[in-house]
């Protein structure tokens, strides 16, 4: 049982998690679900496979088992998991209070109060709140410094570098990410490909299109030997730039978006929400006005909980496409709301020099 439950988490550190979730699950029903401390691991998988129907039906059926027989170590897992299927259904403040209930608990390790500064920033971030966010990145950081968990210190690394960019400091993003890329090559695929990510969209937001596309390249090579589905739909949204692709390439960013949101399943609300944010971009570059309109209210819904960083991108490709319709009003209206700080710089910048273009 322990070699196999071995082989479970060492999948899913990997991002196999169709095949962690059969190993975890096969454990589950070896120990007739009595073993407590694989729940945290399960449970999370669940969490990221979005099956949060499933993972909200575990928490409560094991909740006062563990509050009862379990470690605090267990138990506070427990609470950051309730923490983190809150904050993906969108209740930010009841998250909030249970994270920070664990930080004020005596005896806290390094490495738990890591994931929880951890956990807190990635709320802050979804807020806009970007200098919390970053404070509690670098609390876990600091955290993670010295442990075994030396992956986590590289994400939390990482979503500094992600800010950075989000509010215009390219240099220091910039400086950021070149240490990541050195160090963290060949420590895990997984959270270099997303390194390679930050950088590209980073290049992009530079103007250096040409060193964009080299760094894309090889994100794509990087990820035909990782087996991260959603990963891929990620970087195929994200990287789509309406400034980075030419206008006769838009036909096949609509096919990709299109299927895109043929197989994505519906609590995948962010990325269906970019999906639909393109897809009504470029019904509405080839004029298709009530096609593109409604596209964008129903990306509107599906980004309800997501972070500014989307929904920039999402009021961006927006007001572009209202700006085409010579919808002067609502554009104006659509810039007022992106022109908020918490909107990524890169966005809130493009879209004022459009709107004064138009204007000359």
């Amino acid at each position: 049982m322990e070699g196999l439950l071995r082989e479970a988490r060492k999948a899913y550190k990997k991002g196999l998690l169709k095949e962690a979730k059969l190993l975890f699950e096969k454990v589950i029903e070896i120990t007739k679900g009595e073993y407590m401390e694989i729940y945290p691991d399960y449970i999370g998988l669940l969490l990221d496979l979005k099956e949060y129907e499933k993972a909200e039906k575990i928490l409560k059926s094991i909740e006062k088992e563990i509050e009862k027989d379990g470690s605090v170590s267990l138990l506070n897992s427990f609470k950051r998991l309730k923490a983190r299927l809150l904050r993906e259904k969108g209740n930010f403040e009841e998250a909030k209070r249970l994270l920070k209930e664990i930080l004020n608990h005596k005896g806290l390790d390094d490495e738990e109060r890591g994931k929880v500064n951890f956990a807190l920033a990635k709320i802050y971030f979804i807020e806009g709140d970007y200098d919390k966010a970053e404070r509690c990145f670098t609390e876990s950081e600091i955290n993670f410094r010295g442990t075994s968990l030396i992956e986590e210190e590289g994400w939390a690394t990482l979503w500094r570098a992600k800010i950075a960019r989000i509010k215009g400091e390219w240099l220091r993003s910039n400086d950021i990410l070149k240490i990541l890329l050195r160090e963290y090559k060949n420590i895990s695929k997984l959270l270099y490909s997303n390194i390679l990510l930050e950088k590209a969209l980073l290049l992009f937001e530079e103007g250096k299109k040409e060193e964009a596309l080299e760094i894309e390249k090889i994100l794509e090579e990087t990820l035909e030997n990782l087996r991260a589905p959603r990963l891929k739909v990620e970087v195929r949204l994200r990287l789509s730039n309406p400034l980075s692709i030419d206008a006769n390439e838009f036909r096949k960013v609509e096919r990709r978006s299109f299927r895109i949101l043929t197989y994505l399943p519906k609590e995948e609300k962010t990325l269906r929400g970019l999906a639909l944010s393109w897809l009504a971009y470029v019904k509405g570059f080839y004029g298709e006005k009530k096609d593109s309109l409604n596209l964008y209210k129903l990306a509107e819904r599906e980004l309800l909980n997501s972070s500014y960083e989307e929904k920039g991108l999402h009021l961006f490709l927006k007001l572009l496409t209202l700006i085409e319709f010579k919808n002067k009003e609502k554009a104006e209206e659509t810039l007022e709301i992106l022109n908020d700080k918490k909107y990524p710089y890169f966005f809130r910048s493009l879209a004022i020099l459009t709107m004064n273009f138009e204007k000359v």
